[in-house]
């Protein structure tokens, strides 16, 4: 091999064993995130499936017409899915750890061993039977023959949900929190003279996320998957998202503590 050769091979190695280290650090950083919340996620789905997937059903012949969602009916019962769901015991906002680790440490290459990681990953992300497990309590308010303390302590629920989904680190779920307040105000649960301060700060939060929305998609016109899924869709959407989320965050808690 002569010198030009062996220089070229040289730095070819280089390049490729930079790039598997580089990788290797990556996959150390997400299995060690994967490690430490692996008991809690355990916690958190034996939670799910004891307390919420069995609280609610989903019905053909709802008792209105928007009414899909219906809870448990029988109150002894009820009240153990109520007071058994402890959102303590969410792991929502600690997972976001592995979307921080990719926006901090993305490349090309990491990228697709996140995907390959993600996809194997055990979550505890039901955000949307959360939120069904709550609309049924709603429901469940105005159409059952409840207790005024089992009421008390599903709307306590309801709220306490709401106030965890205000966490800044809940950007996009803060809408469907809002959404839920509205329903509260619609059902009676909440003193109708916050209705339209409500409303309005959905408004502006769903106005939020389509800009961040309009913003990602800008990146790609061609192909939304790369735009979402690339170092500067992640560094964007973050971009946005943080500042927008921090005030969502407060308006809900305004709102929250006026209630």
């Amino acid at each position: 091999m002569n010198l030009k050769h062996g220089l070229v091979f040289f730095l070819l190695f280089s390049a490729v064993n930079a790039n598997a280290k580089s990788e290797s650090t990556f996959t150390k950083s997400y299995n060690q995130i994967k490690k430490d919340l692996a008991s809690k996620i355990t916690i958190c789905r034996k939670q799910f499936d004891k307390n919420v997937k069995k609280a609610y059903s989903e019905s053909k012949k709802p008792y209105r017409e928007q009414e899909h969602i219906q809870f448990v009916k029988d109150e002894k019962k009820a009240l153990q899915f109520i007071n058994g769901f402890d959102l303590s015991k969410l792991t929502d906002v600690e997972e976001q750890k592995f979307y921080t680790l990719i926006s901090e440490q993305c490349s090309k290459e990491n990228l697709i061993i996140f995907e390959k990681l993600d996809k194997k990953r055990r979550s505890c992300n039901f955000f949307g039977e959360e939120y069904k497990f709550m609309k049924g309590l709603i429901y469940a308010q105005k159409n059952y023959d409840w207790s005024e303390q089992t009421r008390q302590l599903a709307r306590g629920k309801i709220l306490e949900w709401v106030q965890n989904q205000a966490n800044p680190d809940h950007y996009i779920t803060q809408l469907f929190a809002l959404e839920l307040l509205e329903l509260m105000v619609e059902y009676g649960q909440i003193d109708k003279k916050f209705g339209e301060e409500i409303k309005q700060t959905y408004v502006k939060a769903e106005k939020r996320h389509l800009e961040i929305k309009e913003a990602i998609q800008l990146i790609s016109k061609n192909d939304k998957k790369s735009a979402y899924f690339s170092c500067e869709g992640f560094s964007k959407s973050r971009e946005l998202e943080i500042p927008f989320s921090q005030t969502t965050s407060e308006e809900i808690k305004v709102i929250l503590q006026k209630i």
